[in-house]
Order: structure tokens, then sequence, then C-alpha cells
């Protein structure tokens, strides 16, 4: 495998990780790229002898040529495709909701959450301290929006802002609790809205039921595909008339598409380590070092 530049004493991680794959993706694009070795002869005549020559195919003074031209591109079109799909697999939180802490039973309309500075929240739901939320590794505790068994209970927030994220990247999740066992919790319903739209009903996935599973757990929804708006509304309904549920730690995040000014970063990254990589691709060999 090809010497590929390393990162500089102290950087990050994310560095490692590029010129690592990068070098990795290089080879396997240059192993495609050049031909099988196959011995070929060459007739050297002079003046005074003849001989024949035993050269590789691909050990040619023109190929070898070739190599050094080649492979330093190579592995700039790695570097560019390794650091794109990364810059594109850093997920972002949008936002994280543990609907804070009220005194004691607290209509929605009335009380303060923890982003009540940045979104909108309502609902005939009432928010509560008892059966805090645990159980699952962001399990806030404190506050948790409780929906009664009465049927029409629901709690809505609003004003979520997903442009310039990748359709299709959104994950939603979000603690819930039922209060009896043999419900599967699907009772309880999402759906989302962009603005004053109609509400796009999602499927929650069924949860187990029977003895010991009237607990807190973590409900993830994966790759959602939601609108581009600056005014998303996330709305949790209950139609049972038997079984209460409560929300709590509400996170959204999503995959942002990368600006202008981030591409031209990385590919300025990209193009000096190219450089460098060139610059030793195309020295000369000293005697007795491999041409590999």
């Amino acid at each position: 495998m090809s010497a590929c530049p390393r990162p500089a004493p102290g950087a990050s991680r994310r560095a490692y990780i590029v010129l690592a794959s990068a070098e990795i993706l290089h080879e396997v694009m240059w192993s495609f790229c050049n031909p099988v070795n196959t011995p070929v002869q060459t007739r050297v005549t002079s003046s005074r002898h003849s001989s024949i020559k035993r050269l590789g195919a691909a050990g040619t003074p023109h190929v070898l040529g070739l190599r050094r031209v080649v492979r330093p591109w190579l592995l700039l079109v790695s570097l560019c495709v390794v650091d794109a799909q990364l810059l594109r697999a850093q997920p972002t939180v949008l936002f994280h909701e543990n609907m804070g802490s009220p005194a004691g039973n607290t209509a929605v309309s009335t009380h303060l959450f923890e982003n009540s500075s940045e979104l909108s929240f309502a609902g005939n739901a009432d928010v509560r301290t008892t059966s805090a939320s645990t159980g699952y590794a962001s399990a806030s505790g404190a506050g948790n929006v409780y929906l009664t068994s009465s049927g029409d209970k629901w709690f809505e927030i609003s004003g979520i802002s997903t442009i310039g994220y990748a359709p299709e990247s959104f994950t939603l999740s979000f603690g819930a609790h039922k209060s009896k066992q043999e419900s599967n919790l699907t009772e309880l319903t999402l759906a989302y809205r962009a603005s004053a739209s109609d509400y796009v009903w999602v499927s929650l996935p069924a949860q187990p039921t029977g003895s010991g599973t009237a607990v807190w757990r973590l409900i993830t929804l994966d790759t959602l595909d939601l609108p581009a708006t600056n005014d998303l509304s996330l709305r949790w309904s209950s139609v049972s008339t038997s079984t209460a549920f409560r929300i709590d730690d509400v996170t959204l995040s999503a995959t942002a598409v990368p600006e202008p000014s981030a591409y031209a970063a990385w590919c300025a990254g990209a193009m000096l380590v190219f450089a460098l990589f060139s610059r030793r691709a195309m020295r000369p060999k000293r005697s007795g070092e491999s041409t590999e």
C-alpha cells in the first residue's frame, strides 16, 4: 500500500479517519486501474551484442511514469469522496425538549418548557412530575407531558425549522410511558405538518404487552421524510379511553446539507494533501528504492 501523508501531531481524530479511509479507497481504485503484471520480452540490441530483457508489463518505464501521474489523482478523488461522505454523516440535533420541571400539575398553555423561548407548545394535556422518566439513557426525570385516558388529549410542538437538512435523514426519539400493561402503545398517535397544511400521520411501532411492560421506554423513528419548512409541528394524540400516556425527552436530529463554504474548505484540505503526495510521488527514485 502506498504511503499516504499523515496528519500533523495534534490533528483531529476526523483527519485521521479521512486520510486512512481515503488511502484504502485509493488502493481499491488503483487495483481496478492497474493492469495485471504479465511478463513480456523486449529485445535489446547494440552494435556489439544482443540480449533478451524480461520486464513486467506494469514495470515498463512508460507505465511506471503513468503510475506516478495517476496515483496522486486517484488519491485526490479518494479524499474528496471520503471527506464528502463524512461531512454528510454528521447528524445535528435540531432540538431536545426535557419538558422542564413544574412545581405541580401545570397546563401546557402556561408551563415553561426547556425551549419555550424558541419553540411553541400547545395542547389540552398537562405537565406533571409524577412517574418521572427513567430506564433509558437520556431520561431526564423531572417533568413529563401527561395525556389522560379521556380519549381526546393532545400535545404539540411547533416552530421547528427543518430547512437545510437532507431529506429522509430525520430521526425523532422520545420517551413514552403507558399506564396499562395491556396496551401496545399504538393508541398514542404521532403526526406532523408544515405550517397550516394537513397533518401527516406516522405509525408508531407496537410495543410489548404483558407483565412488567408498563414502564418508560425510548421510541425512535429513523429516516423520517419531513418537509423543509420554518414552522414544522409535531403532534402527539391519545385516542385511548383506558390507558394514559406520558411523553418526555423529545429529540429531533438530521443530517445537514453542507454549505458551499464547507465544500470549499474540505476541497482545499484535499488539494493540500494531494500536493504533498504528488511531490513525494514525482520525486526521482533513489537507487534500490521500490517503484511501488
